[in-house]
């Protein structure tokens, strides 16, 4: 996935690149919210690893003619005995529900709104979890909308769910930038 059209293509060494021509982001200065760009990647291993092996990662991020800037370095553990979680996946009860979250990515706070509900006499819930699957925010809203605030969520992907009297309306994801 990615927030604007690009092209990609991986050069010898493992090096993948990724361009936005044009991407014509406004200046953080004018439009923070707008100011940001994504693109999402998997990429497999090498096979045959030796156990543990760690694999790093980090991108230059070109602007113009401008020197590239640096993103912090990631690590990888390849290896075996990590704790595995069992997800089960419930169909809502509502599959026509519309959830848009904007702005995605946030920095500061998004807004969700909720379409495709009719009129309920009870408040809807909203739980966010981290990708470690730990609770980090809940809410109610009796107005089909909320707005969740960064608090102490770190940069990275979060994940919500949306219940009606215990009854799963939408499940999605936002992401929390830098």
């Amino acid at each position: 996935t990615s927030s604007h059209p690009m092209t990609w293509q991986v050069y010898g060494n493992n090096i993948l690149e990724v361009t936005y021509d044009p991407i014509a982001l406004p200046d953080s200065n004018v439009n923070e919210p707008l100011s940001h760009g994504f693109v999402t990647f998997q990429i497999d291993h090498v096979a045959n690893l030796p156990l543990p092996t760690v694999v790093q990662n980090s991108a230059a991020i070109y602007f113009d003619a401008n020197p590239p800037i640096i993103t912090n370095t990631t690590l990888h553990t390849i290896d075996t005995g990590f704790v595995e979680i069992e997800v089960s996946v419930e169909e809502p009860f509502l599959p026509q529900v519309t959830v848009n979250v904007f702005p995605n990515p946030f920095q500061m706070q998004t807004t969700m709104q909720v379409e495709g509900l009719p009129q309920m006499g009870e408040a809807l819930q909203l739980e966010v979890y981290d990708v470690m699957g730990r609770l980090v925010q809940q809410q109610q809203s009796d107005e089909h909308q909320f707005t969740i605030h960064r608090r102490s969520m770190t940069q990275g992907v979060y994940f919500y769910r949306i219940q009606y009297q215990g009854r799963l309306v939408s499940t999605g994801r936002m992401v929390v930038g830098p």
